[in-house]
């Protein structure tokens, strides 16, 4: 008995060392081991304050160059003559006309020599034309002779006067009218900064319209209301002085002239006047 028990044993023995050391035998699968894992949502990155847009730095406006609006002036020649015997309502006068060019022929070269403006630029000669203005040579007061191209690449202006017409009075009105306007619109196509102010052709006396078929009133008005109609287009104004050097006629005052046709020097500084006050506004 004590040998069979032993023996058994022995067997078991064998049995169970076989079992571990089979290899057909497979291999007992492992446990998963299980780790605890901290889970954290991550917390949102904080979105940045948007920085405040700029205040918009305003632009300064760009200098636009002054319009003087005409506007009619009940002023009489004599009144004018007892404000221009002021020095110091010259001084005035010239204060305004610094920066100012004057176009045009005979009539405005007297404005030259006599109305003591001497701050002002003229382009001007006898017999000037609107068929020659923006080509010919002027010879100036003080003797230079320029042509209008160099006058103004001299100096920038302000305001041009122009006072052309009489000269071509031999060709027909509308023919004038129309080179009166190459003339404007050259000038305006140039953006010069200037403003061009337009003034109408003045008028000679009584005794000469009626002797003259080139030379009266009646094609000097024609003339006149064509250029007025033209700165209306063109948005420019317009000066007639006729009404302070006419008579009760509406002709040239034969008192104020000398020759039928020109005022007389000592008249161009009450003219200058009568500009100022129409202008100055």
């Amino acid at each position: 008995m004590r040998h069979i028990l032993a023996t058994a044993a022995a067997v078991g023995l064998i049995l169970y060392n076989t079992t571990l050391t089979d290899p057909t035998a497979p291999e007992p699968v492992p446990e998963p081991i299980r780790e605890e894992i901290a889970v954290t949502t991550p917390e949102p990155a904080p979105v940045p304050e948007p920085e405040p847009e700029p205040e918009p730095v305003p632009e300064e406006p760009a200098d636009e160059p002054k319009h003087w609006t005409a506007v009619p002036v009940d002023l009489t020649l004599d009144q004018l003559m007892e404000k221009v015997a002021d020095e110091s309502y010259l001084d005035e006068l010239r204060a305004f006309y610094d920066g100012a060019l004057f176009i045009g022929d005979s009539r405005t070269a007297g404005f030259d020599r006599f109305s003591h403006i001497e701050t002002a630029d003229y382009f001007a000669s006898t017999g000037m034309t609107t068929y020659q203005v923006l080509t010919d040579e002027a010879e100036l007061n003080d003797g230079t002779v320029t042509t209008l191209d160099e006058m103004l690449e001299k100096r920038e202006h302000d305001r041009i006067f122009i006072m052309l017409g009489i000269n071509e009075m031999g060709d027909t009105v509308p023919n004038i009218a129309n080179q009166y306007a190459v003339v404007v619109d050259e000038l305006l196509s140039r953006d010069l900064g200037a403003q061009l102010i337009v003034m109408a052709n003045m008028h000679v006396t009584s005794g000469r319209s009626e002797k003259d078929e080139v030379f009266n009133n009646p094609r000097i008005d024609e003339l006149n209301e064509l250029i007025r109609q033209l700165a209306a287009d063109r948005g420019l104004e317009y000066l007639d002085v006729n009404p302070l050097f006419d008579d009760e006629s509406g002709q040239l005052n034969a008192e104020y002239t000398f020759d039928n046709t020109h005022v007389l020097g000592k008249y161009y500084k009450a003219w200058s006047a009568w500009i100022y006050e129409s202008l100055k506004g």
